[in-house]
């Protein structure tokens, strides 16, 4: 009998701290909620990743970190897939570029929305 009782006591505990664990909605002084709303940088064309060709035909170019080299043809191009607000970095150091598709994440959306597997 006091094995049963004190099962139902130990029980009732763990529920009990398990539904004080997981909090309420109400806040407190020392958490304020947040207001903020979500910022949207998909319609910034300065948020866009950009693919570029690299001309690479005069030598080896020393590109910067996290910029993404996706394909090539050694001694004629690399193409890199970098975000268009880094750009200039490009032009500052002195490299020859061509912008291929000035938005990645829209170009490959539109295909993947063809495959319903990817949506």
């Amino acid at each position: 009998m006091w094995k049963k009782i004190f099962s139902i006591l130990i029980l009732t505990i763990f529920i009990t701290t398990s539904l004080l664990a997981t909090g309420s909605e109400n806040y407190t002084s020392e958490q304020p909620p947040n207001n903020m709303p979500p910022v949207d940088f998909g319609n910034n064309p300065i948020f866009n990743n950009v693919l570029a060709r690299v001309d690479t035909t005069e030598g080896d170019v020393q590109l910067f970190r996290g910029i993404e080299i996706v394909g090539g043809m050694p001694g004629e191009w690399l193409d890199i897939i970098l975000p268009y607000i880094r750009l200039h970095e490009l032009s500052d150091a002195g490299i020859e570029y061509s912008v291929l598709i000035s938005d990645v994440d829209s170009y490959s959306q539109s295909f993947a929305g063809q495959y319903h597997t990817l949506v």
